[in-house]
């Protein structure tokens, strides 16, 4: 297992945003599908959700019985942003986002997201977590970050590492989550869905960060964590 990672610098501004609430990440898992977890997740003071979920939540309202509504502070990582640009700015407002995270970002990006949300650019933590465990998962590097910003609580659930994963993108809460454009990419570059990635060092990771308190989860997300690092 590894050992107790060096958290990195909190960054002032998302540090008073963050330090001191409750905090859920939700990843979009199809693995939340009928568990009407919905207002649970709501019940936190920050909902963390990535890349294209805001898009499924005005498309499917219907989502919101098991992933909920809110969207505090949405993650991208690189493959989202350069394939949806310009960022849709106002699907973003429309379901309330306060901070934007993102892998990288070009400047006149940042610019025009800047006016209306909070952004960070968070290459220095991906950069950590690929050194720890190689191609780090969206998961692992929104774990080290949020914990290095001294939540009061924080709660993991919506992934399983992709056990669920078919040839139709079943692995997420609506094959949409990715785009066409993504799709056609990932068929070229032969990935997807937790391919190119090293899903048992991500697992081992998250669990050693369970097992040192970091984080809560429920049990069945708990069990997949445990299947894929063992």
């Amino acid at each position: 297992m590894y050992k107790p990672v060096i958290l990195q610098r909190p960054e002032s501004e998302y540090y008073q945003y963050i330090s001191g609430k409750r905090v859920i990440f939700v990843g979009p898992g199809s693995i939340l599908k009928g568990r009407g977890l919905g207002s649970f997740i709501d019940s936190f003071d920050v909902v963390i959700r990535t890349n294209n979920f805001p898009m499924l939540m005005k498309e499917d309202p219907s989502l919101a019985v098991d992933y909920g509504e809110k969207c505090s502070v949405l993650y991208m990582n690189y493959h989202y942003a350069r394939n949806n640009r310009p960022l849709p700015i106002e699907l973003f407002k429309s379901v309330n986002i306060k901070w934007l995270c993102s892998k990288k970002m070009r400047p006149v990006d940042m610019r025009i997201a800047g006016k209306i949300f909070h952004v960070r650019v968070i290459d220095n933590i991906s950069n950590y977590i690929y050194k720890l465990i190689g191609d780090a998962l969206m998961g692992s590097v929104i774990l080290h970050d949020v914990v290095s910003h001294c939540p009061g609580e924080f709660f993991i659930t919506g992934i399983d590492f992709f056990l669920s994963r078919n040839d139709n993108y079943g692995s997420y809460a609506n094959p949409d989550y990715i785009s066409d454009k993504a799709k056609k990419e990932n068929i070229q570059r032969d990935i997807g869905q937790g391919k190119g990635h090293d899903i048992r060092a991500n697992a081992r990771y998250m669990l050693s960060m369970y097992d040192q308190g970091y984080f809560s989860t429920h049990d069945f997300v708990l069990d997949k964590i445990k299947a894929v690092a063992a």
